[in-house]
């Protein structure tokens, strides 16, 4: 089976330059188009994302001894002694 990885492109002046526009819309609309900034955002993001192969030299290898955590010491538990009653 055939492994891939996500790649997202967009830089952060991308980022930027949108939030920087949209803003500037947000206000010349008096915030009617703020909504739909969620919507161009996700979008940006999704256009810029891209699936690459990964062959087998870029491959992780898997640990060769999984950690195995040690037992906890058991303390020994005091003696209680009860005193004698004496009648």
């Amino acid at each position: 089976m055939k492994k891939y990885k996500v790649v997202c492109t967009v830089g952060g002046s991308q980022m930027l330059g949108h939030l920087l526009v949209w803003s500037i819309f947000t206000l010349l609309s008096f915030g009617l188009l703020a909504p739909f900034w969620f919507y161009t955002l996700f979008k940006l993001i999704l256009n810029g994302t891209e699936l690459h192969e990964i062959e087998q030299s870029e491959t992780v290898p898997a640990p060769l001894d999984p950690v195995v955590p040690a037992e906890p010491e058991v303390m020994p538990q005091p003696r209680l002694v009860m005193p004698n009653p004496q009648i």
